[in-house]
């Protein structure tokens, strides 16, 4: 997945770890730091979290330039610690702010791991408080660091107030660690470089306050959302386009020739005919003539997917004006949609669908609601691997500050 418009973000590799080779000098300096600490377990940690810190810097640097990563522990400042701060020097290195967003890194030495141990302080104490949580994977002795996945704040804090706590206790360790699976988190860190440039940093705030109120329900993170309404103007919204969406054209519903279309799959339009003539036929699916579609090409893990995606206003009353969408997942050109795939739909409150594939080629869901509803798409392989996609918003109004 692509989230911007560089070239080196175009060509990464998606939804794996991305190693960041540290240089003796950034490790010299690590070792300098983590003396300030008292005790010889704190001073490893701050080791640790100083690798960890210089390792997410390069990361931002290579990846967004033009977002400064802002830290009072960076190289060329005054290392001299306070007594107040030696006691969590670690905890106090893993706190940094990127534009601005508030970032705190939770490190761990092997992500083969399904758990990664994180600080009680960071849910009990408003201080250690972020906009987004960032698993980093610190190989010491390879002097490599690698960004893994994130988890926005509120979405922490929720866990730890569930009725059963995502995260855990572990009597085996020390009272104030706990544990966090290492799948609740976003594997897909263009995701996050999304937020940090579009999101609103106060609405993410407000989300997290909620969530430390042990509110029962969490509510979906504020996102930039794809703009589905703009679609039939046919015009891509700026999220689309930095995710490199491709625009449609007006799907045909060849009811006589949809079997052929299917099997030869020649292009991306006369696949999604095929499909959506079958889904009409067999399901009896209703869409609009005025519906209009695009598809994303991306990858979860090592498998190649395709994700059709159509909206189109509904007949509904002029106060409340509703829409629909239409998603369709299936495999890229050459490959195949794994069996138990999961193609999950939620609103701000619950989840609207769910499928599981089981012998189709792909799967497909469909919701609808007003104008000022957005859908969250989350796609989840059977080998664990997900994705959780922008939301889906319809505007048709919503005034394009780019040049036509």
């Amino acid at each position: 997945m692509n989230f911007f418009l560089d070239d080196e973000l175009i060509t990464a590799q998606l939804l794996s770890p991305e190693g960041i080779s540290l240089a003796p000098e950034q490790i010299n300096w690590a070792l300098e730091l983590s003396q300030q600490a008292t005790t010889e377990a704190e001073r490893w940690q701050t080791y640790l979290s100083g690798l960890a810190l210089l390792g997410v810097q390069e990361w931002l640097q290579q990846r967004l330039p033009d977002l400064a990563l802002k830290s009072d522990w960076l190289p060329g400042r005054n290392l001299s610690v306070t007594k107040a701060k030696q006691a969590a020097l670690s905890q106090q290195v893993c706190q940094l702010q990127i534009g601005e967003f508030r970032l705190y890194l939770l490190l761990t030495d092997c992500l083969e791991d399904p758990m990664v141990a994180i600080p009680k302080a960071i849910v009990d104490l408003t201080e250690f408080a972020a906009d987004f949580y960032l698993l980093v994977e610190v190989l010491e002795e390879l002097a490599e660091v690698r960004v893994y996945g994130y988890l926005p704040g509120s979405q922490l804090i929720a866990r730890a107030h569930q009725q059963t706590p995502t995260i855990q206790f572990d009597p085996q360790l020390d009272p104030e660690t706990m544990l966090l699976p290492v799948d609740q988190f976003t594997h897909e860190v263009d995701t996050l470089l999304l937020h940090l440039r579009h999101s609103d940093a106060a609405a993410l705030r407000t989300a997290s306050a909620a969530s430390r109120s042990a509110s029962p329900h969490s509510p979906l993170s504020p996102s930039p959302a794809i703009n589905v309404g703009a679609w039939l103007r046919n015009r891509l919204d700026q999220v689309a386009e930095e995710l490199s969406w491709l625009l449609l054209p007006p799907v045909a519903f060849n009811l006589e020739g949809a079997m052929m279309a299917m099997r030869s799959a020649r292009s991306p339009i006369e696949d999604l005919d095929a499909v959506i003539t079958e889904l009409i036929r067999e399901h009896r699916l209703e869409i609009s003539p005025e519906a209009r579609s695009a598809y994303w090409d991306f990858q979860v893990g090592t498998t190649a997917l395709r994700l059709y995606v159509l909206g189109w206003a509904l007949a509904s009353a002029a106060d409340s004006p509703e829409w629909s969408l239409l998603l369709v997942l299936g495999a890229q050109p050459s490959t195949h949609l794994p069996s138990g795939t999961v193609l999950k739909v939620e609103d701000a409150m619950q989840v609207l669908a769910e499928e599981q594939l089981d012998q189709s080629p792909y799967l497909y869901a469909q919701v609808a609601g007003t104008w000022d509803e957005q859908f969250r798409v989350t796609v989840a392989l059977p080998n664990g691997e997900s994705l959780v996609l922008p939301p889906f918003a319809f505007n048709p109004d919503a005034i394009d500050p780019r040049p036509a």
